[in-house]
């Protein structure tokens, strides 16, 4: 994912159209993996209620690829180059959801309105899907990496800066193990986490 690093610090410098498609173009394969993980797969838990989007006939998968490309524009234009590009978008995809997804629509999914007191667990949930309670599970989210690789994208989650070196010193192998390893990593996740 060199291309990447180097079309991303390209495009921060020209604000060249073509140079965007190109970046999207690398990456749709990511984008459209954590989509539907997104859509099918992940599991929502806000308040007392849990769901999945595609049980929820509220949106489609594109919704969800729109407001992932759109968070991958936010990503370059606040990517300020002190980590590798691709290790920024892995750290930022992580905990990532639709900001549709909020107390709006489980309001309307579940016909919940402010007033009522047997659901007043939703007026608890902010509005703001940064604030939203939710489960996430690596076990299901990267079902297919092994224990380690799983520790690594844990160390990269919390420490988005650690560098190769950094992040053998901390699980105790060496740099080129660390290196094997990512490449494991995003060998997996661009087929298909």
């Amino acid at each position: 994912m060199k291309k990447i690093n180097e079309l991303v610090k390209e495009y921060k410098k020209t604000k060249d159209s073509q140079i965007l498609n190109k970046i999207f173009e690398v990456l749709k394969n990511i984008i459209k993996t954590k989509s539907e993980f997104i859509f099918y797969q992940r599991t929502f838990k806000m308040g007392k209620y849990e769901f999945r989007l595609v049980d929820t006939k509220q949106c489609e998968l594109n919704d969800v690829k729109q407001e992932l490309n759109l968070e991958i524009l936010r990503m370059i234009k606040d990517w300020k180059g002190k980590q590798p590009f691709e290790n920024y978008l892995f750290t930022s995809l992580w905990n990532w959801r639709p900001n549709f997804v909020n107390k709006k629509l489980i309001q309307h999914m579940f016909n919940v309105h402010e007033d009522d007191e047997e659901d007043s667990k939703v007026n608890n949930i902010p509005a703001e899907p940064t604030e939203i309670e939710e489960e996430i599970n690596i076990d299901e989210m990267f079902s297919n990496l092994t224990d380690i690789e799983k520790k690594i994208v844990i160390l990269l989650k919390d420490n988005p800066e650690l560098n190769q070196s950094q992040l053998a010193e901390t699980i105790g192998v060496t740099q080129q193990r660390i290196s094997e390893l990512l490449l494991n990593i995003r060998k997996k996740y661009n087929k298909g986490l």
